[in-house]
C-alpha cells in the first residue's frame, strides 16, 4: 500500500514505470547468468566423472531452482505464445538436468545450455533497446 502511495506521487508515472521495468529487466539478466554458471558447473563435474559431489549437488539444485523462478515469474495470460514458448524451453532445461544427473552424463544439459545462452544474449539486446 505504502508503495502504491509512493508511486502517485511521482508526476511521471511513465518514468517510474521505465525504472521499474529496467529493475525487473536486470534481475532476469541476472538470474540468467547465474543459471549458465551454474548448469557449467553442473556439466564440468559429469564430465569429471562426477567426483565432488557436494559441488555438484550444489550447482545441480541452484540451475533447478533458477529455472523454477524464470518458470514462475512468466505470466500465460499476458505473455501469450512467447511466454508459452519460454515456459517450454525452461522446462526442456530441467528435465535435461534430472536426467543427466541420473545417468551422470551432461549430453541433454549442455544442448540445454546453447538454448538458454541464445535467450540470455537475446533478452540482453532488448535491454540495451529500453
Amino acid at each position: 500500500m505504502r508503495f502504491q502511495k509512493a508511486t502517485h506521487a511521482y508526476g511521471n508515472t511513465e518514468t517510474f514505470a521505465m525504472a521499474e521495468s529496467e529493475n525487473k529487466h536486470s534481475i532476469i539478466l541476472l538470474l540468467f547468468d547465474e543459471l549458465l554458471r551454474s548448469m557449467r558447473q553442473f556439466t564440468q563435474q559429469l564430465e569429471n566423472g562426477a567426483n565432488d559431489y557436494d559441488k555438484m549437488n550444489r550447482s545441480y539444485t541452484k540451475s533447478l531452482s533458477i529455472i523454477y523462478t524464470l518458470q514462475s515469474s512468466l505470466d500465460l495470460e499476458k505473455g501469450g505464445d512467447v511466454a508459452l514458448n519460454l515456459f517450454r524451453v525452461y522446462e526442456y532445461a530441467r528435465q535435461m538436468i534430472l536426467q543427466d544427473y541420473r545417468n551422470k552424463t551432461p549430453t541433454g544439459s549442455i544442448m540445454a545450455y546453447s538454448f538458454l545462452e541464445d535467450i540470455r544474449e537475446a533478452w540482453s539486446d532488448m535491454g540495451q533497446k529500453l
